[in-house]
């Protein structure tokens, strides 16, 4: 998902624990529909809530085996929304991947390894993971997008917020 600057919107997962009860909606958050035999109910994997199969979104996940899951329509359109943000203490619901530009950066890479293409210009926007490759932005957000480690060596890319901006803030 891009927001209005570009970058990529990543998600963090709400523990199950954090789930709103089966039996505490009997009806869909999106379209107020109750929910029967035909009409499954499906947990928001970001705010936890209970919506039916026509009102999920897919959506990113940062903190999942499979960094892709189903959201409620609301958790699912915007970055970040009253529900998250009442959720007991959970972690930011949206993280988006640090840029410098390629003249402020001391690398030995010369070219990005996802589109093979030369670092041109100092004002160029690139990020760089903690395992120090560096990527064009516009080539690592939609990767980290879908999965949660490096495209080159495979080093785990860390889910929590104050590791990634001791790493990726420029």
């Amino acid at each position: 998902m891009m927001d209005e600057v570009g970058l990529t919107t990543v998600r963090a997962a709400c523990p199950r624990t954090q789930w709103v009860p089966d039996d505490a909606r009997p009806s869909c958050v999106g379209c107020d529909k109750t929910f029967y035999l035909l009409r499954r109910r499906h947990h928001c994997r970001v705010c936890g809530d209970i919506v039916c199969g026509r009102c999920r979104r897919t959506v990113y996940l940062l903190n999942t085996t499979t960094n892709v899951g189903h959201a409620c329509p609301g958790c699912a359109s915007a970055p970040e929304t009253e529900r998250m943000t009442r959720s007991m203490e959970r972690p930011p619901a949206t993280n988006t991947v640090g840029s410098t530009t390629w003249g402020d950066l001391q690398a030995a890479a010369t070219e990005c390894a996802i589109c093979i293409e030369p670092y041109r210009d100092a004002r160029e926007l690139v990020a760089q993971l903690p395992c120090e490759h560096v990527f064009h932005t516009r080539c690592i957000d939609p990767w980290l997008a879908g999965h949660d480690a490096c495209p080159l060596c495979r080093q785990h890319v860390s889910l929590r917020l104050e590791v990634m901006r001791q790493y990726l803030s420029f």
